[in-house]
């Protein structure tokens, strides 16, 4: 199943800079906490490549990205940790993450 979001191109921005610090703990004993590590370096790896896909697109309209059901599960838990941080930074995660919770339901 995929889950699709409308997001800007200054909300992936802002998600992505708010994603870097808040990583997954690297020390995991458990084979779940690495499969939820990898699954989560993979989500970066996508939303990585489409800011650089999107790096010439100055018309602030919204685009189209495809999730896994697995990997928006993990961007919406990873979201849910960053909306402690900076205005525009919260506002941005928030609306991806209502968003992603609408399409998960």
């Amino acid at each position: 199943m995929k889950i699709d979001i409308n997001i800007k191109k200054q909300q992936l921005d802002a998600i992505i800079t708010s994603l870097k610090h808040e990583r997954p703990d690297m020390w995991f004993t458990e084979i779940i906490e690495k499969v939820y590590f990898h699954l989560f370096a993979d989500v970066m790896k996508k939303l990585l490549k489409k800011q650089i896909d999107k790096a010439d697109d100055f018309s602030g309209k919204p685009f189209k990205l495809s999730l896994k059901y697995p990997d928006a599960a993990a961007l919406y838990n990873e979201l849910d940790k960053v909306i402690s941080d900076h205005d525009y930074r919260i506002n941005a995660c928030r609306t991806i993450k209502m968003q992603i919770h609408e399409k998960l339901a």
